[in-house]
């Protein structure tokens, strides 16, 4: 969402043969196949529960963020990739423990050094960093760990690798634009 709030997977999980990659074919394999799964009664489906959640023709880990009664919907988020949808009691399936060993997947973070040019990040400078991140690779350094409700926030700085010239680093071009200035520490 914005410099201060963004969500990080690592890079690892596209590589063939990756935990995460063998984690989604066996989920998928699983929950595909009739016999496996069950008509869950709403009344077992509460705020916190881990799930399989089908969205987009494919299985997906969640935990259950919301549940409306009527009709009944949950809004899930999806712990491996950090986004949230809204599904029916019929896409919905007991997380069984064979896909719970590998840790979620997505972790909240922030960009290291630097802070908003005002009171907060604006519209503008969101869609800057979106556009300057999103979908792709990058080394992060962990600069810090804090909790949020409960989660781990990784302070980050992002590199990004792939111009063989030049390393570009995110929270430095965003202060070459104007877009936020470095943090200010007392010594």
């Amino acid at each position: 969402a914005t410099p201060k709030n963004f969500i990080v997977v690592p890079f690892d999980n596209v590589a063939v043969g990756s935990a995460f990659l063998r984690l989604k074919q066996s989920m998928q394999e699983f929950y595909e196949t009739d016999d496996n799964r069950i008509e869950l009664s709403p009344a077992l489906v509460h705020n916190g529960l881990y799930v399989a959640g089908k969205a987009r023709d494919t299985w997906y880990r969640m935990q259950v963020r919301n549940v409306c009664r009527d009709p009944f919907q949950v809004i899930g988020y999806l712990c491996d990739y950090g986004e949230q949808l809204i599904l029916d009691i019929k896409d919905i399936q007991p997380l069984y423990s064979q896909f719970r060993d590998l840790p979620a997947q997505a972790i909240r973070a922030s960009l290291a050094d630097v802070e908003p040019v005002g009171s907060d990040w604006d519209v503008m400078t969101s869609v800057e960093f979106r556009r300057m991140v999103e979908k792709r690779p990058f080394v992060g350094t962990v600069f810090a760990i804090s909790q949020v409700d409960g989660q781990p926030v990784l302070s980050l700085s992002l590199c990004d690798t792939s111009n063989a010239d030049q390393d570009v680093y995110v929270g430095a071009t965003l202060i070459a634009k104007g877009l936020a200035k470095p943090v200010v520490t007392a010594l």
